[in-house]
């Protein structure tokens, strides 16, 4: 009876903390930033002396204390990029020396190396596509700003652009995104420096916004999502164009997750507020306990779940997916995907879809010449039925075709937009 009232009492605060859990690291030093590979593989890295690694999505947590040898205890780091279970990027600053530093573990952080430093400057963010090409981004110095690009893991960089700096214009910690070819990168002065072939060219999007932009995040390289400290905005082509939306925060924000109908931004204090109808209504999701705060916010690359660290050593992780919902507890016996529910409509629908196993699931839209204009789904799901919303309040009438992809499954339907 005793267990039953505690896995009840469980539940119900799950419930209320609308599925956010806190993950104990055995950290007390507050954490700057968290890079997750997986819903499973996941980075975190305190402001000095060590990193924490989890490979069963946050259950346990490895902590690997830094040599004095090979970073002095003097760093303090603020941005982690994790490659996979072995390699990892950690950029900081030496405040004393005003020297800013990045290392590179290979072997799952027991020792590290240093790839660059630079007189001055303050390194914001390093993001690798793969285990060669990756960009690191800096402050300005001398008023002008430098962007940096590797095709050897780090081990060189050489300057891929180069771009006045605005008065008064820094960069911002951890705010910069990859979806193939294209990359985007924040300023505090509402600007984002943008490439369509990973470093090669560069141009200025320009949110005409002279705060900082906090987090920046895509479900594919059309459509996403810039927050920033009085600024929310969204994209459909690439960052061509940002609309603004209504903000709900009153604080800098340090991450967002999600798809256009359905996402969450959390901010520096407290709070993560979520949204279902593109902005323009809000209600809080969950909020810390007095006194805390988080630094950074983000999702897994290959999967669903949102992480964020925090100011008391430990890691915040939102066990429910976004955009998604399991609505039966019965495993099914086959794959199938259902017609989406209402067809016609304007501007939301429905999409029902059955998996028998686990395993890797993707759920897109096209419109009627082939082109890719959401991902609703993209990550690790458990056995079910799912029900994912389509929000399509930004884009034309006419016929759109959405496709599942599961473990070898495929299948795609038709449905038509009529506004």
């Amino acid at each position: 009876m005793k267990k039953l009232l505690f896995v009840l009492l469980m539940l119900a605060a799950m419930s209320a903390n609308a599925q956010w859990v806190e993950l104990e690291t055995q950290n007390t030093v507050f954490l700057k930033s968290i890079s997750a590979v997986t819903d499973n593989l996941v980075w975190a890295l305190p402001l000095s002396g060590k990193v924490l690694k989890s490979t069963n999505g946050g259950l346990n947590w490895t902590s690997y204390v830094f040599n004095n040898a090979e970073i002095p205890s003097g760093n303090r780091f603020n941005n982690i990029f994790a490659l996979d279970e072995s390699t990892a990027f950690i950029s900081g600053q030496n405040f004393t020396q005003t020297i800013g530093y990045s290392y590179k573990t290979t072997n799952g952080g027991q020792n590290w190396f240093q790839i660059f430093s630079i007189t001055n400057g303050y390194i914001n963010a390093i993001w690798m596509r793969n285990s060669n090409e990756g960009i690191l981004t800096d402050d300005p110095i001398n008023n002008y700003w430098t962007i940096r690009k590797t095709t050897n893991g780090g081990i060189n960089w050489f300057v891929a652009t180069t771009y006045p700096a605005l008065t008064g214009e820094l960069g911002v910690t951890c705010s910069i995104y990859s979806s193939g070819d294209y990359i985007w990168i924040g300023t505090g002065s509402g600007r984002i420096f943008h490439s369509s072939n990973f470093g090669a060219s560069w141009n200025i999007q320009n949110l005409n916004n002279n705060h900082e932009i906090g987090a920046i995040n895509f479900i594919n390289y059309l459509t996403g999502i810039c927050v920033g400290s009085t600024i929310l905005s969204y994209t459909v082509n690439s960052g061509v164009n940002w609309v603004n939306m209504n903000y709900p925060n009153t604080g800098t924000s340090v991450g967002v997750a999600g798809g256009l109908n359905d996402f969450i931004i959390g901010n520096i204090g407290r709070k993560i507020y979520r949204t279902t109808n593109l902005g323009n209504n809000w209600t809080i999701e969950f909020q810390l306990d007095s006194g805390l705060s988080r630094y950074h916010m983000i999702k897994s690359r290959t999967g669903g779940v949102v992480w964020d660290a925090r100011s008391n050593g430990k890691v915040g992780k939102r066990i429910i997916p976004i955009n998604i919902h399991n609505i039966s507890s019965e495993i099914p016996s086959k794959y199938s995907l259902s017609q989406n529910y209402p067809n016609p409509f304007n501007p939301v629908t429905k999409i029902r879809f059955d998996l028998p196993r686990a395993g890797f699931v993707k759920l897109t839209v096209f419109d009627a010449l082939g082109r890719e204009v959401e991902t609703l789904v993209y990550e690790h799901q458990s056995p079910g039925t799912y029900e994912a919303s389509f929000n399509a309040s930004q884009y034309a009438s006419g016929v759109y075709f959405y496709r599942l992809t599961a473990d070898g499954f495929t299948e795609t339907k038709r449905m038509i937009l009529l506004k």
